[in-house]
Protein backbone atom coordinates (compact mmCIF):
# COMPACT_ATOMS: atom_id res chain seq x y z
CA UNK A 1 0.00 0.00 0.00
CA UNK A 2 1.29 3.60 -0.81
CA UNK A 3 2.18 5.33 2.15
CA UNK A 4 1.00 8.69 -0.14
CA UNK A 5 -2.71 7.02 -0.43
CA UNK A 6 -3.03 6.70 3.42
CA UNK A 7 -1.74 9.74 4.43
CA UNK A 8 -4.41 11.28 2.04
CA UNK A 9 -7.12 9.76 3.92
CA UNK A 10 -6.48 10.64 7.14
CA UNK A 11 -8.66 13.08 9.29
CA UNK A 12 -10.98 13.06 6.46
CA UNK A 13 -13.23 13.59 8.93
CA UNK A 14 -11.60 12.41 12.36
CA UNK A 15 -11.66 8.15 11.99
CA UNK A 16 -11.66 8.27 15.98
CA UNK A 17 -15.50 9.33 15.83
CA UNK A 18 -16.75 7.31 12.56
CA UNK A 19 -14.45 3.98 12.95
CA UNK A 20 -16.47 0.91 15.02
CA UNK A 21 -14.40 -1.09 17.64
CA UNK A 22 -12.08 -3.30 15.41
CA UNK A 23 -11.90 -1.71 12.13
CA UNK A 24 -8.73 -1.51 10.51
CA UNK A 25 -7.71 0.00 7.08
CA UNK A 26 -7.95 -2.52 4.08
CA UNK A 27 -7.45 -0.76 1.10
CA UNK A 28 -5.96 2.09 -0.02
CA UNK A 29 -5.74 3.14 -3.49
CA UNK A 30 -5.93 5.25 -6.07
CA UNK A 31 -8.26 5.84 -8.97
CA UNK A 32 -9.78 8.71 -11.13
CA UNK A 33 -13.44 10.36 -10.35
CA UNK A 34 -14.69 12.25 -13.06
CA UNK A 35 -11.09 14.63 -14.15
CA UNK A 36 -9.97 14.48 -10.30
CA UNK A 37 -7.06 11.99 -9.48
CA UNK A 38 -8.57 10.30 -5.81
CA UNK A 39 -7.45 8.18 -3.31
CA UNK A 40 -10.13 5.45 -2.04
CA UNK A 41 -9.86 3.99 1.70
CA UNK A 42 -11.49 1.13 2.41
CA UNK A 43 -12.05 0.21 6.60
CA UNK A 44 -13.23 -3.41 7.64
CA UNK A 45 -13.51 -5.41 10.49
CA UNK A 46 -10.04 -6.74 11.39
CA UNK A 47 -11.26 -10.35 11.19
CA UNK A 48 -11.79 -10.04 6.94
CA UNK A 49 -9.05 -11.60 5.00
CA UNK A 50 -9.42 -9.80 2.01
CA UNK A 51 -11.36 -6.79 0.57
CA UNK A 52 -14.81 -8.04 1.29
CA UNK A 53 -16.84 -6.27 -1.01
CA UNK A 54 -20.82 -6.41 -0.61
CA UNK A 55 -19.41 -6.86 3.27
CA UNK A 56 -19.41 -4.20 6.54
CA UNK A 57 -16.90 -1.10 5.50
CA UNK A 58 -16.41 2.35 6.25
CA UNK A 59 -14.89 4.04 2.77
CA UNK A 60 -13.61 7.58 1.81
CA UNK A 61 -12.44 9.00 -0.66
CA UNK A 62 -10.32 11.87 -1.35
CA UNK A 63 -9.12 14.19 -3.72
CA UNK A 64 -5.23 14.38 -4.36
CA UNK A 65 -3.61 17.02 -4.05
CA UNK A 66 -6.19 19.26 -2.23
CA UNK A 67 -7.52 16.49 -0.08
CA UNK A 68 -10.76 17.32 -0.29
CA UNK A 69 -12.88 14.82 0.83
CA UNK A 70 -15.02 13.80 -2.31
CA UNK A 71 -17.32 11.18 -0.23
CA UNK A 72 -17.35 8.62 2.60
CA UNK A 73 -19.83 5.85 3.42
CA UNK A 74 -20.51 3.73 6.65
CA UNK A 75 -22.31 0.83 6.47
CA UNK A 76 -22.48 -1.70 9.15
CA UNK A 77 -25.09 -3.60 10.96
CA UNK A 78 -26.32 -0.96 13.63
CA UNK A 79 -25.63 1.84 12.42
CA UNK A 80 -29.16 2.74 11.58
CA UNK A 81 -30.93 1.01 14.49
CA UNK A 82 -34.10 2.90 15.34
CA UNK A 83 -36.76 5.37 13.99
CA UNK A 84 -35.30 7.59 10.86
CA UNK A 85 -35.12 11.36 11.01
CA UNK A 86 -38.40 13.89 10.52
CA UNK A 87 -37.31 15.44 6.72
CA UNK A 88 -36.80 19.15 9.17
CA UNK A 89 -34.56 17.09 11.80
CA UNK A 90 -32.58 15.28 8.48
CA UNK A 91 -32.58 18.86 6.27
CA UNK A 92 -31.22 20.40 9.68
CA UNK A 93 -28.53 18.10 10.06
CA UNK A 94 -27.18 17.56 6.83
CA UNK A 95 -26.93 21.64 6.57
CA UNK A 96 -25.29 21.39 9.62
CA UNK A 97 -22.72 18.88 8.70
CA UNK A 98 -22.41 20.42 5.19
CA UNK A 99 -21.15 24.06 7.05
CA UNK A 100 -18.46 22.22 8.80
CA UNK A 101 -16.93 19.54 6.41
CA UNK A 102 -17.84 21.41 2.64
CA UNK A 103 -19.19 25.08 3.15
CA UNK A 104 -18.41 25.79 -0.20
CA UNK A 105 -21.36 24.17 -1.46
CA UNK A 106 -23.53 25.94 0.45
CA UNK A 107 -23.16 29.17 -1.34
CA UNK A 108 -25.57 28.72 -4.54
CA UNK A 109 -27.53 25.30 -3.60
CA UNK A 110 -30.92 23.93 -4.19
CA UNK A 111 -32.40 20.95 -2.13
CA UNK A 112 -34.78 18.96 -4.39
CA UNK A 113 -35.65 16.48 -2.30
CA UNK A 114 -35.96 14.21 1.03
CA UNK A 115 -37.19 10.61 1.23
CA UNK A 116 -35.56 7.15 2.62
CA UNK A 117 -32.74 6.03 1.08
CA UNK A 118 -31.91 1.99 1.72
CA UNK A 119 -28.81 0.36 1.63
CA UNK A 120 -27.89 -3.82 2.20
CA UNK A 121 -24.81 -5.11 3.42
CA UNK A 122 -23.84 -8.58 4.29
CA UNK A 123 -23.62 -8.94 8.32
CA UNK A 124 -23.00 -11.93 10.56
CA UNK A 125 -23.43 -13.85 7.87
CA UNK A 126 -27.20 -12.67 6.81
CA UNK A 127 -27.89 -9.50 4.44
CA UNK A 128 -29.02 -6.41 6.61
CA UNK A 129 -30.71 -3.30 4.98
CA UNK A 130 -29.42 -0.15 6.74
CA UNK A 131 -32.02 2.88 6.35
CA UNK A 132 -31.67 6.29 6.52
CA UNK A 133 -32.90 9.36 5.28
CA UNK A 134 -31.50 10.99 2.25
CA UNK A 135 -31.36 15.27 1.42
CA UNK A 136 -30.18 15.56 -1.88
CA UNK A 137 -29.28 19.00 -3.47
CA UNK A 138 -27.83 20.62 -6.90
CA UNK A 139 -24.90 22.81 -6.51
CA UNK A 140 -26.60 25.74 -8.75
CA UNK A 141 -23.27 27.24 -9.88
CA UNK A 142 -21.81 24.68 -11.51
CA UNK A 143 -24.78 21.85 -12.17
CA UNK A 144 -23.59 19.28 -10.20
CA UNK A 145 -25.41 16.59 -7.39
CA UNK A 146 -24.44 16.26 -3.46
CA UNK A 147 -26.12 14.50 -1.35
CA UNK A 148 -25.93 13.63 2.76
CA UNK A 149 -28.02 10.32 4.19
CA UNK A 150 -28.51 10.58 7.88
CA UNK A 151 -28.87 7.59 10.02
CA UNK A 152 -31.32 7.17 12.70
CA UNK A 153 -29.71 8.81 15.67
CA UNK A 154 -28.91 11.86 13.21
CA UNK A 155 -25.13 11.29 12.13
CA UNK A 156 -23.98 11.08 8.67
CA UNK A 157 -24.36 7.21 7.07
CA UNK A 158 -23.05 8.65 3.12
CA UNK A 159 -21.89 11.89 2.14
CA UNK A 160 -21.20 12.38 -1.65
CA UNK A 161 -20.24 15.72 -3.61
CA UNK A 162 -19.64 16.85 -7.26
CA UNK A 163 -21.78 14.34 -9.01
CA UNK A 164 -22.69 14.97 -12.73
CA UNK A 165 -25.78 13.69 -14.35
CA UNK A 166 -25.89 12.15 -17.80
CA UNK A 167 -29.53 13.47 -18.57
CA UNK A 168 -30.22 11.10 -21.86
CA UNK A 169 -30.32 8.01 -20.78
CA UNK A 170 -30.73 9.16 -17.49
CA UNK A 171 -27.72 7.69 -15.10
CA UNK A 172 -25.05 8.68 -13.43
CA UNK A 173 -21.94 9.58 -15.34
CA UNK A 174 -19.21 9.96 -12.19
CA UNK A 175 -17.90 6.87 -10.93
CA UNK A 176 -18.98 5.28 -7.80
CA UNK A 177 -15.84 4.49 -5.82
CA UNK A 178 -18.39 4.11 -2.76
CA UNK A 179 -20.23 1.77 -4.14
CA UNK A 180 -19.56 -1.94 -4.04
CA UNK A 181 -21.71 -2.96 -6.74
CA UNK A 182 -19.93 -0.58 -9.20
CA UNK A 183 -16.27 -2.33 -7.87
CA UNK A 184 -17.45 -5.21 -8.74
CA UNK A 185 -18.08 -4.59 -12.19
CA UNK A 186 -14.68 -2.77 -12.94
CA UNK A 187 -12.80 -5.75 -14.82
CA UNK A 188 -9.40 -3.68 -14.47
CA UNK A 189 -9.41 -3.19 -11.07
CA UNK A 190 -7.30 -5.55 -8.96
CA UNK A 191 -8.04 -4.89 -5.22
CA UNK A 192 -5.49 -7.20 -3.49
CA UNK A 193 -2.77 -4.92 -5.41
CA UNK A 194 -3.56 -2.34 -2.76
CA UNK A 195 -4.09 -4.70 0.17
CA UNK A 196 -1.82 -3.58 2.88
CA UNK A 197 0.54 -6.06 4.40
CA UNK A 198 -0.83 -4.85 7.66
CA UNK A 199 -4.40 -5.66 7.38
CA UNK A 200 -3.36 -9.16 5.88
CA UNK A 201 -1.51 -9.90 9.09
CA UNK A 202 -3.69 -8.29 11.63
CA UNK A 203 -6.51 -11.11 9.94
CA UNK A 204 -4.26 -13.77 10.36
CA UNK A 205 -3.71 -12.70 13.96
CA UNK A 206 -7.62 -12.41 14.19
CA UNK A 207 -7.70 -15.72 13.10
CA UNK A 208 -5.38 -17.20 15.92
CA UNK A 209 -7.38 -15.12 18.31
CA UNK A 210 -10.56 -16.26 17.38
CA UNK A 211 -9.39 -19.93 16.81
CA UNK A 212 -8.03 -19.91 20.61
CA UNK A 213 -11.52 -18.51 21.59
CA UNK A 214 -13.41 -21.12 20.11
CA UNK A 215 -11.40 -24.01 20.25
CA UNK A 216 -11.88 -24.15 16.24
CA UNK A 217 -8.78 -26.33 14.91
CA UNK A 218 -9.37 -25.06 11.32
CA UNK A 219 -8.49 -21.74 12.24
CA UNK A 220 -5.70 -22.65 14.29
CA UNK A 221 -4.09 -24.47 11.47
CA UNK A 222 -4.56 -21.78 8.86
CA UNK A 223 -2.88 -19.14 11.31
CA UNK A 224 0.19 -20.87 11.72
CA UNK A 225 3.04 -22.07 9.81
CA UNK A 226 3.27 -26.23 9.85
CA UNK A 227 6.61 -25.89 11.25
CA UNK A 228 6.07 -23.12 13.97
CA UNK A 229 6.96 -23.30 17.03
CA UNK A 230 5.18 -22.13 19.86
CA UNK A 231 7.48 -21.58 22.99
CA UNK A 232 6.75 -19.75 26.37
CA UNK A 233 6.47 -19.91 30.50
CA UNK A 234 3.61 -21.51 31.60
CA UNK A 235 4.55 -19.64 35.23
CA UNK A 236 7.57 -21.15 36.29
CA UNK A 237 7.29 -24.22 33.66
CA UNK A 238 8.71 -23.60 30.09
CA UNK A 239 6.79 -25.05 27.28
CA UNK A 240 8.27 -25.93 23.75
CA UNK A 241 5.67 -27.22 21.54
CA UNK A 242 4.74 -28.13 17.87
CA UNK A 243 2.01 -26.77 16.00
CA UNK A 244 0.45 -30.00 16.00
CA UNK A 245 0.66 -30.27 19.89
CA UNK A 246 -0.38 -26.50 20.44
CA UNK A 247 -3.39 -26.64 18.68
CA UNK A 248 -4.22 -30.22 20.09
CA UNK A 249 -3.90 -28.64 23.55
CA UNK A 250 -6.02 -26.07 22.99
CA UNK A 251 -9.01 -28.20 21.54
CA UNK A 252 -8.64 -30.16 23.92
CA UNK A 253 -10.27 -28.13 26.53
CA UNK A 254 -13.20 -26.14 26.91
CA UNK A 255 -13.11 -23.48 25.07
CA UNK A 256 -13.25 -19.80 26.44
CA UNK A 257 -16.55 -19.05 24.59
CA UNK A 258 -18.20 -22.37 25.82
CA UNK A 259 -17.49 -20.57 28.85
CA UNK A 260 -19.53 -17.58 28.16
CA UNK A 261 -15.77 -15.38 28.43
CA UNK A 262 -16.04 -12.24 26.75
CA UNK A 263 -13.37 -12.15 23.64
CA UNK A 264 -10.92 -9.60 24.87
CA UNK A 265 -7.30 -10.22 23.04
CA UNK A 266 -5.38 -7.56 21.03
CA UNK A 267 -3.24 -6.64 19.01
CA UNK A 268 -0.73 -3.86 20.70
CA UNK A 269 1.33 -3.27 18.07
CA UNK A 270 2.58 -4.84 14.15
CA UNK A 271 6.18 -3.94 12.48
CA UNK A 272 6.67 -5.12 8.99
CA UNK A 273 10.04 -5.59 7.44
CA UNK A 274 9.56 -6.60 3.75
CA UNK A 275 8.52 -10.29 4.22
CA UNK A 276 8.97 -10.65 8.11
CA UNK A 277 6.53 -9.24 10.39
CA UNK A 278 6.54 -9.03 14.41
CA UNK A 279 2.95 -8.40 16.41
CA UNK A 280 2.71 -8.12 20.11
CA UNK A 281 -0.22 -9.16 21.38
CA UNK A 282 -2.53 -8.99 24.59
CA UNK A 283 -3.75 -12.53 24.97
CA UNK A 284 -5.69 -13.27 28.08
CA UNK A 285 -7.18 -16.92 29.00
CA UNK A 286 -9.39 -16.99 31.79
CA UNK A 287 -8.24 -14.92 34.92
CA UNK A 288 -4.76 -15.27 33.20
CA UNK A 289 -2.98 -12.35 30.98
CA UNK A 290 -0.08 -13.51 28.29
CA UNK A 291 2.00 -11.11 26.35
CA UNK A 292 2.54 -13.22 23.00
CA UNK A 293 5.37 -12.03 20.74
CA UNK A 294 4.55 -13.72 17.09
CA UNK A 295 7.35 -13.48 14.13
CA UNK A 296 5.05 -13.87 10.76
CA UNK A 297 6.71 -14.44 7.50
CA UNK A 298 5.21 -13.96 4.24
CA UNK A 299 4.94 -17.48 1.86
CA UNK A 300 3.09 -18.67 -1.00
CA UNK A 301 0.08 -19.16 0.71
CA UNK A 302 0.02 -15.64 2.24
CA UNK A 303 1.10 -14.51 5.87
CA UNK A 304 1.28 -17.24 8.43
CA UNK A 305 3.08 -17.23 12.17
CA UNK A 306 5.87 -18.61 12.04
CA UNK A 307 6.77 -18.46 15.72
CA UNK A 308 4.89 -17.71 18.92
CA UNK A 309 7.23 -16.85 22.26
CA UNK A 310 4.34 -15.93 25.11
CA UNK A 311 4.85 -15.26 29.20
CA UNK A 312 2.64 -13.79 31.96
CA UNK A 313 2.08 -10.21 31.09
CA UNK A 314 2.98 -9.26 35.05
CA UNK A 315 6.58 -10.13 33.41
CA UNK A 316 6.44 -8.45 30.57
CA UNK A 317 4.80 -4.99 31.56
CA UNK A 318 2.79 -3.61 27.98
Amino acid sequence: MNSQNESAIEGKPPLEAMLPEGYRLALSMPGRMDDAEIVLGRFQPSDRASVDLGGEHVSFVVEQGSERLKGFTRLYGGVSDGALPTEDVARQAALGFLHRQAPDLLSNHKILWIDRHDEQVQAEGRKVTLSGMKVKFRNLDDGLYFWVILAADGSVMTFERDIHWITFPGHRGTEKWLHDSWLQQQENLVLSEFESSESRIEAVVENYFRGAFHGDRARLEGAFDPAARIVGFFGDDRADLSVADFVDLVVSQPSQASLGATMDKRILSVEVAGRIAVVKARVPVGETVYIDLLTLHETADGWRIRHKSFDLAEASPV
